[in-house]
C-alpha cells in the first residue's frame, strides 16, 4: 500500500528533527558579575536609547510616528494603537525612573501619546479604543482588539503613575468598566479577543485577525491582560479590578502555563483544544510535535509569563510561587538559553534543545527582566552568572553597534538576520522594561550566598 503525501511528509519531518536534536549541544557558562554591564546598559538608555525614540515624537499632530526613529520600514502614514500605547507607557516608565533632566521631556513626550489616544483613538460612542487611525487621526481601523486595549490600559495606569493627572486614571477605569461589559466570557471565564466596533464579538472564521486568531483565546493576549490589570491594580486598585487580576493569573497559571514543557498558546474559548486545518505548514508542524512529544513553546512567552505572575502576586498581597517560578526558569536555562555563548532561543518542544535557535529582541528582554527579579528577590548563584551572561550578550551582540537599539533578530552566533530596530510592533517596550529591571537589581545592595539560601 502506497503512503499518503501527508504520511510521508511526516515520516521526513521526524527523521529531520530528530537529527537536528541529537546534533545539538550545549556548553556551560562562565560565571561573573552579574553587573558588569550596568554602566554600558544606563549609559546606552541615556545617551542613545531614549533619544532615539524620542525622535518618533509628532510635534504638530501629537502621539507618534515610528518611522522617524529611524532603522525601520514601519509606513508613516498610519498610527497603530499597541505602537502608540507601547510608547506612552515607555516615555512615562522612563520619567519615573528619573531620565530626561529638569525639563522631564519624557514626560512630555508621553504627554503628546496620551493626548492623542484620548482624543483620537478613543471611541466616545462605544467606548474603547481603536486599532488604527490614519496619522492625522482619523479612525482608519474601528475594530475592538483586546491585546490593544489592554495595552491602552497599560499606558493609561503608567502615564497617570507618572503625571499624577486624574483623567488618565478615569480613563483607565472607564477602559476596565467597557472591557467587563463587552469583552468578559460570562459562560467560560476569561475574555473574548476580537469585537467590531460597537463590541459583537468576531468568533467566526478561525482566522489570524491582527493579532491571534478570532474565535480563540490565546495565552499572548490573557497575559498581557494580566500586566494590564497589575498595572491598573497599583494605581486604582478596587475590588473588582483585584477579581479581575486574580482570575487573569489563575487562568494563565492553569491553562496557558500549567508546565513550562506543555505551556499552550490557543484555546477554544470553552478552554478545549481547538482543531486545527490541515495546511502543508501545519502537517510539518504536527510531525515536530510527534517527533518530540509536544507542542511548540515560546521560551520567551514562559519566562515572561514566570516574573509577571511574580508581580501580580506581589499586588495582590499573594506568597509568591517561587517553585512555579523555579520551574519555568529551570525549563528554560536547561533547553533555550545558549550556555555558550548566551541568548535566549525562540522556541522549541518539551523537554529537548531548542529547536528554533534565532534570538529575537523581546524573547531577550523577557529573559533578563525575569532574571533580573529573580537575582533581587531571591538570589541564587545560578540566576546570577546566567544574568550576567544574558546582559553581555544583549549588549554586545543584540544591539546595533550605531544606535545601541536592539535588532530585532540575530543568529545563534550573533549574525544579523533582521536589522529592523523600529516597526509597529518593535518600540521601546520590552528593551527598557528589561534594562530598568536590570539596572535596579545592579544598584542595590547584594545578599550574601549565606543569607540567599535561607
Amino acid at each position: 500500500m502506497t503512503a499518503s503525501p501527508h504520511v510521508r511528509l511526516v515520516v521526513v519531518t521526524i527523521c529531520v528533527v530528530l537529527a537536528h536534536a541529537c546534533a545539538r549541544t550545549n556548553e556551560r557558562a562562565v560565571p561573573g558579575d552579574p553587573c558588569r554591564m550596568a554602566v554600558q546598559v544606563a549609559d546606552d538608555l541615556e545617551h542613545h536609547v531614549l533619544p532615539f525614540w524620542a525622535r518618533t515624537v509628532d510635534g504638530r499632530r501629537g502621539g507618534y510616528v515610528i518611522a522617524r526613529a529611524g532603522g525601520t520600514e514601519a509606513p508613516d502614514d498610519t498610527r497603530q494603537l499597541v505602537t502608540q500605547a507601547r510608547l506612552v507607557w515607555s516615555f512615562s516608565r522612563a520619567h519615573r525612573a528619573g531620565f530626561g533632566g529638569a525639563d522631564a521631556r519624557y514626560l512630555a513626550a508621553a504627554r503628546a501619546g496620551y493626548t492623542f489616544l484620548a482624543t483620537h483613538f478613543h471611541d466616545s460612542v462605544h467606548g474603547g479604543y481603536y486599532w488604527m487611525t490614519d496619522r492625522d487621526g482619523h479612525p482608519s481601523d474601528t475594530r475592538k482588539v483586546l491585546y490593544g486595549q489592554a495595552f491602552a490600559m497599560f499606558a493609561l495606569s503608567e502615564y497617570a503613575r507618572a503625571s499624577g493627572d486624574g483623567a488618565a486614571i478615569d480613563d483607565a477605569r472607564r477602559l476596565f468598566d467597557v472591557l467587563e461589559r463587552h469583552a468578559r466570557d460570562r459562560a467560560h471565564g476569561g475574555w473574548l479577543e476580537h469585537f467590531t466596533r460597537d463590541w459583537q464579538p468576531i468568533v467566526a472564521p478561525q482566522q489570524y485577525l491582527l493579532v491571534e486568531v478570532a474565535g480563540l483565546k490565546s495565552a499572548n493576549t490573557h497575559l498581557h491582560m494580566m500586566e494590564a490589570l497589575t498595572g491598573l491594580a497599583e494605581v486604582a486598585a478596587s475590588a473588582s479590578v483585584t477579581a479581575a487580576l486574580r482570575e487573569s493569573l489563575a487562568i494563565n497559571r492553569r491553562v496557558f502555563f500549567a508546565a513550562p514543557e506543555r505551556a499552550v498558546a490557543l484555546v477554544a474559548p470553552d478552554w478545549s483544544r481547538p482543531r486545527r486545518p490541515w495546511t502543508r505548514g501545519e502537517v510539518a508542524e504536527r510531525a515536530r510535535e510527534l517527533a518530540f512529544g509536544g507542542t511548540r513553546l515560546s521560551y520567551g512567552h514562559n519566562v515572561e509569563f514566570a516574573w509577571m505572575a511574580h508581580r501580580a502576586e506581589t499586588v495582590l498581597g499573594l506568597a509568591p510561587d517561587w517553585p512555579a517560578f523555579d520551574a519555568v526558569m529551570a525549563h528554560a536555562l536547561a533547553f533555550g538559553f545558549d550556555r555558550r555563548r548566551g541568548g535566549l532561543f525562540d522556541g522549541g518542544y518539551g523537554r529537548r534543545a531548542a529547536w528554533f535557535t534565532g534570538k529575537t529582541w523581546w524573547a531577550q528582554a523577557e529573559l533578563l527582566t525575569a532574571l533580573s527579579v529573580a537575582d533581587a528577590r531571591r538570589p541564587r548563584p545560578a540566576y546570577a552568572d546566567v544574568l550576567g551572561q544574558q546582559a553581555t550578550w544583549v549588549m554586545r551582540q543584540q544591539a546595533d553597534p550605531a544606535t545601541r537599539v536592539w535588532r530585532w533578530s540575530v543568529s545563534d552566533e550573533g549574525h544579523v538576520n533582521d536589522a529592523r530596530l523600529a516597526h509597529d510592533w518593535k518600540t521601546a517596550y520590552h528593551d527598557l522594561r528589561a534594562t530598568l529591571a536590570y539596572l535596579a537589581q545592579c544598584r542595590q545592595p547584594r545578599l550574601s550566598a549565606s543569607q540567599a539560601s535561607r
